[in-house]
């Protein structure tokens, strides 16, 4: 059986973890995805079906987030734009369990109730940024 690894071992882990994100940002800040001028993936659900798919315009969101243009990322992707916050609680508890053992806080937030919640959020999100009627629009990744 292996030793479990050391508190100084798994901050490395986790630093190097952070160089990795911080490089895909860097990226995503010189490079735009509206000029196509580095590697950004096209949706295969998009190319062949035509629909949003639920990530459409993402990408083009993390680019505007980067140059503060917070308006321009909720045209692109609100819900992804409005679970970033969410996201960052997330890897805030992951990271401290991870490190130093803690358990995971006991709250709506990080329970299952929520997971169910938020799948049901994704999938009516789905749904309605497909719907070609005016409120349901503006949910549209390409304006």
């Amino acid at each position: 059986m292996k030793n479990p690894k050391t508190i100084r071992e798994r901050w490395f882990i986790v630093a190097m973890g952070f160089v990795l994100m911080a490089t895909v940002l860097m990226y995503f800040f010189i490079y735009s995805p509206f000029t196509n001028d580095g590697f950004f993936p096209y949706c295969m659900i998009k190319s062949t079906t035509g629909l949003d798919c639920v990530g459409c315009g993402g990408q083009r969101a993390i680019h505007e987030l980067l140059h503060f243009n917070f308006i321009s990322a909720l045209d692109h992707n609100a819900l992804f734009v409005l679970t970033i916050p969410l996201l960052v609680y997330y890897v805030f508890y992951s990271l401290r369990r991870y490190i130093y053992g803690i358990g995971s806080p006991n709250n709506f937030w990080y329970g299952s109730s929520f997971g169910i919640t938020f799948i049901v959020i994704v999938l009516l999100f789905l749904i309605v940024r497909n719907i070609d009627l005016y409120p349901f629009t503006w949910l549209n990744s390409i304006k």
